[in-house]
């Protein structure tokens, strides 16, 4: 993902960043420096990264907030991220017993978003 400052944002084994000169490991918060997942950046240009056990993190420039399954997110792995026309951030999230959609509006998280009979189990 590019930030508008420029800089790429990598995940995979942690999280990483790249100046166009330098690059960096992320390493705060600790979560972050495990395995990443995916990686989005939102309209109002805030970095969103979801971990494969820790939830999603929301890097807005300055300060993270963590959103976790105590947020309202269905599971803490998340597989991919993506914000939709209303500004909504929607997150496809894994765990053993449940394969779930999760929808942020801006102030909570609604797990397992999508219409009952619309399953997460497709979109893996």
């Amino acid at each position: 993902v590019q930030t508008s400052d420029g800089s790429l944002w990598f995940g995979g084994n942690g999280l990483r960043r790249f100046d166009g000169e330098t690059w960096m490991r992320i390493t705060e918060p600790e979560a972050v420096s495990s395995w990443v997942e995916s990686i989005y950046r939102s309209e109002e240009d805030d970095l969103w990264v979801g971990t494969r056990s820790d939830g999603i993190f929301r890097f807005d420039g300055q300060t993270w907030q963590q959103y976790t399954e105590r947020d309202g997110l269905a599971a803490s792995w998340v597989g991919s991220i993506l914000q939709t026309k209303d500004g909504s951030i929607w997150a496809a999230t894994w765990a053993p017993s449940i394969l779930g959609i999760s929808r942020f509006d801006g102030q909570t998280w609604t797990p397992l978003a999508l219409p009952s009979g619309l399953s997460g189990e497709n979109l893996w």
